[in-house]
């Protein structure tokens, strides 16, 4: 599988990860600060109907809430055929 490729380690999401916006247009999952190491912040935005905005960023351990942008992108749907 792709994770086991990248070394990448699933845990399943809670409730509290996530985290919409006032008007829920840009949904934000964040990684526990009560767990070791760096923390993750990845958020994404609609910007069309077939088009989503993506951040992803990283706060080292000593400062937890200073989330630094690492990615900025966007997604599109592949056309039907």
């Amino acid at each position: 599988s792709l994770r086991e490729r990248v070394g990448v380690r699933a845990h399943p999401a809670r409730q509290s990860d996530f985290h919409p916006s006032v008007d829920y247009r840009v949904p934000t999952m964040v990684s526990d600060p009560a767990q070791p190491g760096p923390r993750f912040r990845l958020s994404y935005e609609n910007l069309a109907s077939d088009t989503i905005g993506i951040i992803f960023e990283i706060a080292m351990p000593d400062k937890p809430e200073a989330f630094a942008t690492h990615i900025v992108a966007k997604a599109y749907q592949a056309p039907k055929q």
